[in-house]
């Protein structure tokens, strides 16, 4: 099995376009803190009593995006052209293959956010304003969740045949369909939106939800539910597809 590792991340290492993306990921990250963090050194901010750390995730919504897009289309991808039919004929399990391929997504997704996290808080550091550390594990759960984000994203590559269809349905329904379902009416508000993953995301890292909050266990339960639910449908289409 370390091998199968082994050998998707030598693959994903060859990929520019996988390096290009993650780069993209810090820059979205770190760029758009670098703003929000420039607010403490001017004289409208310098009085502020702590750096409030919480204004960190700015930043993270066009980062998580990218991670589904590149955990997407590389799933979907590789589908299209056919390219993992061919490792079929060294890999005695399918199985293996895919979870190789959604164990380097979610490690890199996961690394890439921990490098930017980790520069962020280095710009925090430089601050004259103390950080607020009872808001420190609110940047663990940005990084659990790039993973989690790009594991829902992999799985939908396998399920979606078409690229563009597996890259288009996650970024909708993070940017549209979860925030829309907010306002269609008070009981989808009230009994189904506070269930969808990406809700539950904002709820604990600070995002605008409009609709009830859990406690950051039940929700970090209802995005862990959604991940699993996905993988696990998308190792059973996996293993069932025909391959041509």
């Amino acid at each position: 099995m370390l091998g199968i590792i082994r050998s998707e991340w030598m693959r994903s290492r060859a990929m520019w376009g996988t390096w290009i993306m993650l780069g993209f990921v810090l820059l979205f990250y770190v760029g758009a803190n670098i703003l929000t963090l420039s607010y403490y050194r001017s004289e409208y901010g310098a009085n502020e009593p702590e750096v409030n750390l919480a204004e960190l995730g700015v930043g993270l919504l066009p980062a998580y995006l990218l991670i589904l897009s590149l955990s997407a289309v590389r799933l979907s991808g590789s589908r299209g052209h056919n390219l993992h039919a061919q490792s079929f004929l060294v890999i005695p399990a399918r199985w293996q293959q895919l979870f190789a391929q959604m164990f380097v997504n979610a490690a890199l997704s996961m690394a890439t956010m921990a490098v930017a996290v980790g520069a962020s808080l280095a710009m925090v550091a430089t601050l004259p304003q103390k950080m607020n550390t009872d808001q420190l594990p609110l940047l663990g759960w940005t990084i659990l969740f790039a993973g989690l984000v790009s594991l829902m994203a992999s799985a939908i590559g396998v399920l979606i045949p078409s690229s563009a269809g597996a890259v288009a349905l996650p970024l909708v329904w993070a940017t549209a369909v979860e925030l829309i379902s907010q306002q269609l009416s008070e009981w989808i508000a009230e009994h189904i939106a506070p269930y969808l993953p990406f809700n539950n995301i904002w709820m604990i890292l600070g995002g605008n939800v409009s609709v009830g909050k859990h406690d950051t266990p039940v929700s970090v339960a209802i995005v862990v539910a959604w991940t699993v639910v996905l993988v696990a449908w998308a190792f059973l289409v996996h293993q069932r597809r025909d391959v041509k």
